[in-house]
Parts: structure tokens; sequence; C-alpha cells
């Protein structure tokens, strides 16, 4: 690499996760100031992926042993995009005789699941030679659009849009942004909570841990029940996490009393600012454990979320093998007032959407992800870390997230059915990006230590 190859590839890492970052609208900020379409259906997403495209095509790529994991991943997702294209985009609903069926919108609609495959093999490449820099840019950001977003909240004064659905089992209105709730912004949760947990000194770490709390009290403002349970799961996991790594079994209780009191102190600040939105969480709480207990809440409404969607599963048989092929009803509002909810059952909307054979074209990607967890947790317990720690604590965040993420059996298969979204693809990369570094830079301090054993 010359000189002015590194000189270069600061700049460009700076401009990649800023555009990435803003690629993800943290907040809604396009939306609230009217600037999201450029030219007709033309957006600033389509622009800012040209311009990423730019910038992995010129910075410098090397691959080694290192890269193998990536590859293989990469390879089966490059497979399910030909697939999703010529399959689910074409062949299907065009044999299904689907209902206003047209190949140019399903092609444009189709443009973001090839946009966040590509994406991820970007975004790899990016993290493993600044993952720092995403770090610092994504906290300080994230920090910020939570503060605009819960100030608004006391303040009336809206600049980020705000959306507000009363929940009937608490009579109160949600508070929620689907920008915050379904974006980068909830990375903070694993982050501060893996920090807090390992008690390690790493940097930006009271930034992370003031996002993690900001986030925090949005999801009790929000009163999304499964995302205020998620913070308790991801915990434990945590602390299960610590204790298998450290081998350290003496430590587990103070470990779980602390992040219990971690949480009743989280719980009392959010209280002390808004009071009602803590209230609300803990009737939620209450709800969904007897919806886990009965199947259904304390008033009587069931919750099929754990169970079937009769309407999604008779699509599902109508078409096992190879599913409905693209219908833009799986992606729109107006869909999941019909019963197209792919957001809300995702499994059960891969299968209907894909069937049997699209599922196991993707079947590869989580086998890769399971097998890579397994080994990860097998070498941290055995082997010391010799990194830099933000970097094994970003690694730590990533194993943390994809094990939450496998323990919630009716999102399988979400990035099929919800190909169009970014999160899953995106936080994969950023898994094996971490990884790569990891193992690379644990390899270099292995030969650096036999080396100067040989030299004494």
């Amino acid at each position: 690499m010359n000189k002015q190859d590194k000189l270069l590839i600061p700049f460009i890492d700076y401009i990649f996760w800023v555009l990435f970052i803003l690629y993800s609208d943290p907040g809604g900020i396009f939306e609230a100031f009217n600037i999201r379409y450029i030219i007709g259906r033309f957006n600033v997403n389509d622009l800012f992926f040209i311009i990423m495209t730019i910038c992995y095509v010129v910075i410098p790529k090397s691959h080694n042993n290192f890269d193998a994991d990536f590859i293989k991943v990469r390879n089966c997702l490059l497979f399910f995009l030909i697939y999703y294209f010529i399959a689910f985009v074409y062949l299907v609903p065009s044999h299904n005789g689907s209902t206003d069926y047209s190949l140019i919108i399903a092609l444009t609609k189709s443009r973001w699941a090839l946009y966040n495959i590509l994406l991820f093999i970007y975004i790899y490449e990016f993290f493993k030679i600044s993952y720092d820099v995403f770090i610092k840019i994504f906290v300080h950001v994230s920090a910020l659009i939570l503060v605009l977003f819960l100030s608004q909240i006391i303040t009336k004064v809206n600049i980020l849009p705000i959306e507000q659905i009363n929940r009937e089992y608490i009579n109160i209105n949600r508070m929620y942004s689907s920008y915050i709730s379904d974006g980068l912004l909830l990375l903070l949760i694993p982050l501060g909570i893996t920090i807090y947990v390992f008690k390690l000194k790493v940097k930006y770490k009271y930034m992370i841990l003031i996002g993690f709390f900001l986030m925090s009290t949005y999801y009790f403002v929000s009163s999304t029940r499964r995302d205020i349970i998620s913070i308790l799961i991801y915990f434990i996991l945590a602390v299960l996490f610590n204790t298998f790594i450290t081998g350290s079994y003496k430590v587990l209780f103070g470990k779980m009393v602390k992040s219990t009191l971690t949480i009743i102190f989280i719980t009392l600040g959010i209280y002390f600012i808004f009071p009602k939105y803590v209230d609300a969480a803990r009737v939620g709480i209450v709800e969904s454990l007897n919806v886990i207990e009965n199947g259904k809440e304390t008033n009587g409404h069931k919750d099929e979320r754990l169970g079937l969607r009769p309407f999604i599963f008779l699509q599902f048989m109508k078409h096992p093998y190879f599913g409905s092929g693209f219908d833009n009803r799986w992606r729109t509002l107006e869909g999941d007032k019909l019963g197209y909810e792919a957001s809300d059952y995702p499994f059960l909307a891969a299968l209907a959407m894909f069937g049997v054979l699209g599922i196991i074209v993707f079947l590869p990607v989580y086998i890769c992800l399971l097998k890579y967890l397994k080994n990860d947790l097998k070498y941290l317990r055995i082997n010391e870390n010799q990194n830099e720690y933000l970097l094994y604590i970003v690694l730590l965040s990533f194993i943390l997230y994809f094990i939450y993420d496998l323990l919630q059996y009716w999102n399988y298969f979400w990035p099929v059915s919800n190909a169009s979204r970014y999160i899953w693809y995106s936080s994969l990369a950023f898994y094996l990006g971490a990884r790569y570094r990891f193992y690379f830079l644990q390899s270099q301090s292995t030969s650096e230590y036999n080396q100067s054993l040989k030299l004494t």
C-alpha cells in the first residue's frame, strides 16, 4: 500500500460510515425535513448507495485465510440473491398469476434486497479496517437523535417524526418512531450491556452507556413489550456469557444482583422523567407473561405472534414449495390490514412468500452463523484476549446480539421475509468484520509471543 492510499483510506472511511448512518435515516431526519425523494422514486438512499459503492470500489482490498468464513457467507448470500430475483421476483409470481403483478414494479421494489446484500459486503471490508471510526460516529449520532426524540415528548416541539398508537391494555398513547425501532440504534442495547457486564475500560465507554440509557428510555416510552423484556434477557445472557468465558462461577450471583439493581436504577431514572410510561411498561410485561403462559392477554385477546397466523398459513398451504413469490402487499401497511404481516410474523411470512425451497436456499447462512458462534464461544473460553478492548467488546456484543436473535424462534428467517430491510445483514457484516480483525490480531500476538520465546 503506497503513501497516497494510506492517506486516502481514513478519509474514505469517514465518508462511508457517515453515508451508511445517513442511509439508516436515524430518527427519520429525511422524513422530518421532507427530503427523501430526489427525482421521482429515486431517493436519497439510492444516491447514498451509489456513493458507498464508489467508496468500496476505490479502497484497496486483500483477503487471507481469516476471510474464509466471510467468503462462505458471502457466497451463500449471493446465491440467495440470484434465487431471489430469478425465482421469487420473476418465475414464481408469473407462474402463480399473482394479482396486479408487474415485473418493473417488482424489480424496483426489490432493489433494496440487492442493496442490502451488497452493503453486507461493503460493510465487512470497511469494518475490518475502521470499526472504531464507525463506533465513534455511531454512538455520538445515536445519542443526539435519542435526545432530540425524547425531548420532543417533554417540550411538545416536534422535530423528528413521532407516531402515536393507543395501547388498549394500558390506555396510553405509545410514542415511537419506526426509524428508531427498526434502525441501527437498537445496537446500543447489546453494546451497552456488554460494556457494563464485562467491566472493561474502552474508548467511548461513557458515550455508549449514555446511548444505552437513552435507548432503554425510548423502549419504555414506546411501550413495546418485547423490547423492554429484551433488556432483561440481554442482561441475563451477558452475565451467563461472562461466566462461561471467564469460568468464574463464583461471581455469577454477584453479577446477577448487580444487573438487577442496574435495571431497577434505570427504571427509577426513567420513572422520574416519564412516570406514566414506566407504569405502562409494568402492565405490558405482566400482559406478556400472561400471553406466554395462557396464550392470551388478561382481557381475553389472543396474541398469535408465538403461534400460527391463519391467513399467512393459508397462503403457505396454497404454494408450499415455492411460495407466493413477489407480492407488494407483503411490504405495505395496506397489506398488513389484509393479513400480509411480514414484519410481525417473519417466519410464517418467509414460508408463505418463499416456500420450503426458498427457506432451504437461505438455510446455509444460518448454519454458518451457528457454527461461527459455537467456535467463538469455545475459543473465547480457552484463550485469553490479547487485543484492544474496544474490538473485544464489539465482538462480544454481536455474539450476544445473534444469540438473542436465535432465541426468538418466531423471528427465524426474518432476513428472508424482510429482505428489503438492512439491519440483520448489516449486523452480520459487523460480526464477521469484528471476527476477522479479532482473530487476525490474535494470530499476530501469538506469533510475536512465540518469536520472543525463541529470542530468549
